[in-house]
């Protein structure tokens, strides 16, 4: 697993994809964490219907389920790439099989909307983190509300 984590850091996505064919080749068992480390391979890589393609070959092994973790690498890629209808439809997924997104996710999501300039939608995720039980605002979601906010001069938004 190590192998690929490192192929796919140093933007080699296909040798990651290579290597992952061939250990199921050799009979090994694949895991959520295998998978999971060649869906980061291909979102280091800007490689996001790659990654979607994996996500639904997990999804389809009743022993290598997607969890936060993979949704989290999937949704931090769409941020980047300013894919947020796919941001949408990831979370909807997640809420399907009772995934909770964590304050990282929430945070990665509420700070790409804000550079997006899209301060509606950064409000509806810093009132889910506010109503969630789970996923609490922290230092770095106000951190990132007072920076976009600020830097925007949006003063009266960042106050409420």
């Amino acid at each position: 697993m190590k192998l690929l984590v490192l192929l796919g850091r140093s933007g080699q996505p296909g040798q990651a994809c290579q290597l992952f064919d061939e250990m199921l080749e050799e009979g090994l068992d694949p895991t959520a964490e295998l998978y999971t480390a060649l869906v980061a391979a291909c979102c280091k890589s800007n490689l996001i219907d790659k990654a979607f393609t994996i996500l639904e070959q997990m999804k389809s092994l009743p022993l290598c389920q997607p969890d936060v973790y993979t949704y989290s690498i999937l949704i931090k890629a769409c941020v980047d790439a300013c894919r947020f209808e796919l941001v949408e439809s990831l979370y909807e997924e997640m809420a399907e099989r009772l995934i909770i997104p964590n304050t990282v996710t929430q945070n990665i999501v509420l700070s790409g909307y804000g550079k997006a300039g899209k301060y509606e939608d950064m409000e509806k995720v810093l009132s889910r983190m506010l109503e969630s039980t789970t996923s609490k605002p922290d230092v770095w979601t106000m951190n990132t509300i007072i920076s976009l906010f600020g830097n925007e001069g949006q003063i009266e938004m960042m106050e409420r």
